[in-house]
């Protein structure tokens, strides 16, 4: 059986603890056997049915825990706490009553008006270190009746822990949180009974819880819970959990767990998860860890069975790890050198996983805790906090963007193999053996299948592991393809070389220039289509067919021009054979009239030579003649 304990009265309680009329306990009971809560508990659960507070928002979309207290009355419920039961903050486990004991205190009774029908009119007497503890759930420790300024609707976070075996410390330690509680409306929620072997009842009390909101109706049920080792000391009380949780801009809604790490790893003495699905699913398989994976060297047990499993991509990409400091910081002092993981004056608790001497290093804190240091409890706005939170969401947020992008790229370059394979399957899959279509076929198969499965499509490095595997096996297509595309390629560069070879020609001949324009404009098309990095067969297919029609017209009409050219040649050349051959003929006829004067000349020369001779024969004779006969 486990206890939600109810309020305490304002009133301050006896310091004598045997006067019966005095230390009265009043509980409400809550049914918790292994890890099925009992649902009836909500019909008596009257903190969690009361009307809705209005709710505002910082920045960053953060509810405003404290958005109903004046910071003026905070200050004076905690001078008030102070006063009255500052003997009594430790614990609710006292060990002996009356000792001096540092561990020892009295009981605080609880508020009227929320009691336990299985433990009315039952008092409290002397205990002793050996008494058990008795067994129930710390609620809001110091929460106001219904109807006071410090009652508010459902609470959407609560605190969880468990405490077995009634340790003096620790209890002082839970007892550190009531403040804290109280300020914030915090329910805490105590399991004090072995649920499962060793730690293993942690992970088990946490997934009770969870469960048992998830059977409430949404607008009654926790948003989120703090879990809490018992060795945790508050230190701060002004700093709600609310600060350490996703902003509420819908951005980070698929953020589940905020967790920290150490020098170890992930250390989940301090984290906080969100109810929902996601999280059944995480704490059922820690549990289940032991079981599925006996064999798996687990050192810290349920927290390296829960760092095994945020490693899986089902779970990884639904957490952020938070800084050490924030809510599980380790001791340290200000006379020392702080590394980032210790406490600070003003953090909001100390974490004492793993120390030795455990019990008298929490004395320590808790002695220095309990006594409300102003220079320690420090309003949170006063704090590094808001800077650091803002500063870490931020970088979460543009971590968030590169991983969209980044998944949008991956789906692209997914989407852009899928249409190449089915394309190229569809050219060339008669080229390939059998081994290679059935292994392609399969990688294929395997793609859609992760782009199309809610865990796995939004996962860029699941999405990118089987792009790689399915760009393995398309290795052999590709290999046909591009001996194909060698083929095309030498296709384009000779219809290049022509087209080009012509318009180089024929640039500036008015009488093809529509043509040369036309091809021209084919040729720089597949130009630029073959020199890209990659190109749809397709379009160079038609853009070679284009070219060579366009070189095709052009060369039509080149012919055309050409044989025009060519007859227009001859003709003028027949034309000058023809002018030649009147040039000879009349320089022949000029020749043959030269030969034929001059032979007439000759000719005449001649019988004028004759004629000249005879007519000198004649005179010579005459001469000889009248010298024969000077008479005559």
């Amino acid at each position: 059986m486990t206890t939600l304990l109810g309020p305490v009265e304002d009133s301050a309680a006896s310091n004598d603890v045997t006067d019966n009329t005095e230390t009265k306990w009043e509980g409400k009971s809550l049914e918790a056997e292994a890890v099925m809560i009992n649902p009836a508990y909500d019909e008596d659960d009257a903190w969690r049915h009361s009307s809705e507070a209005d709710s505002k928002t910082d920045a960053y979309g953060n509810k405003k825990e404290t958005e109903r207290i004046p910071v003026a009355r905070k200050k004076h419920l905690i001078a008030d706490w102070q006063k009255n039961l500052s003997d009594k903050l430790s614990t609710w486990y006292p060990s002996s009553w009356g000792s001096n004991s540092a561990d020892s205190h009295k009981i605080v009774p609880p508020r009227h008006g929320i009691g336990n029908d299985t433990t009315d009119n039952t008092t409290f007497s002397n205990l002793n270190e050996t008494s058990s503890a008795v067994n129930y759930t710390l609620g809001d420790s110091l929460d106001a009746p219904p109807g006071s300024s410090l009652y508010r609707s459902a609470p959407r976070i609560a605190k969880c822990t468990i405490s077995f075996n009634y340790n003096p410390v620790y209890e002082r330690a839970l007892r550190s949180h009531d403040a804290h509680n109280q300020l914030h409306n915090y329910p805490l929620y105590i399991n004090r009974q072995s649920i499962l072997d060793d730690v293993w009842t942690k992970p088990a009390w946490i997934l009770a819880l969870i469960l048992r909101e998830l059977a409430r109706p949404a607008v009654e049920r926790l948003e989120w819970l703090f879990w809490m080792d018992a060795d945790t000391v508050l230190l701060n009380p002004y700093i709600p959990i609310s600060a350490f949780l996703p902003p509420e801009t819908g951005e980070f809604d698929d953020i589940n767990l905020v967790v920290v790490h150490d020098f170890n790893g992930l250390n989940n003495g301090v984290f906080a998860i969100r109810v929902c699905q996601w999280s059944v699913q995480l704490l059922s398989a820690v549990l289940a860890f032991p079981h599925y994976k006996p064999d798996f060297f687990l050192l810290f047990r349920d927290q390296s069975a829960m760092d095994e499993l945020l490693k899986e991509r089902r779970f990884a990409r639904n957490l952020v790890k938070a800084p050490q400091r924030w809510f599980n910081a380790y001791q340290g002092e200000h006379n020392e050198t702080l590394a980032p993981f210790q406490v600070r004056r003003g953090d909001f608790l100390v974490h004492f996983a793993g120390v030795g001497d455990r019990e008298g290093r929490m004395r320590y804190w808790l002695d220095r805790a309990e006594q409300h240091l102003p220079d320690w409890e420090i309003e949170y706005k006063q704090t590094s906090y808001p800077m650091e939170v803002r500063d870490f969401w931020t970088e979460v947020a543009v971590e968030k963007e590169a991983r969209r992008k980044r998944l949008e790229n991956v789906k692209a370059r997914a989407k852009d193999v899928e249409e190449l394979v089915e394309k190229r399957l569809g050219e060339f899959e008669e080229r390939l053996s059998e081994e290679e279509k059935e292994k392609l076929v399969e990688g294929r198969d395997h793609m859609k299948d992760v782009m199309e499965k809610q865990e796995s499509r939004e996962d860029p490095d699941r999405i990118e592991e089987e792009l790689q595997k399915l760009q393995e096996a398309t290795k052999p297509l590709n290999e046909q393809a591009e001996r194909a595309n060698k083929v095309l390629m030498k296709e384009a560069q000779d219809a290049i070389f022509k087209a080009q070879d012509t318009t180089l020609k024929y640039t500036g001949t008015s009488e093809v220039e529509n043509e040369l324009t036309e091809t021209d404009e084919k040729l720089s098309r597949l130009k630029e289509l073959v020199l890209q990095s990659s190109w749809k067969k397709s379009e160079v297919k038609d853009s070679i067919d284009e070219l060579r029609q366009a070189h095709a017209l052009l060369s039509e009409k080149v012919e055309i021009l050409e044989d025009k050219k060519k007859a227009e040649a001859e003709e003028v050349k027949e034309q000058e054979i023809r002018q030649a051959k009147l040039e000879a003929e009349k320089e022949l006829k000029a020749q043959l009239k030269a030969e034929q004067a001059a032979e007439e000349e000759a000719k005449k020369r001649q019988e004028n030579e004759a004629d000249a001779e005879k007519m000198g024969k004649q005179e010579f004779k005459k001469s000889n003649a009248t010298k024969a006969d000077p008479g005559k």
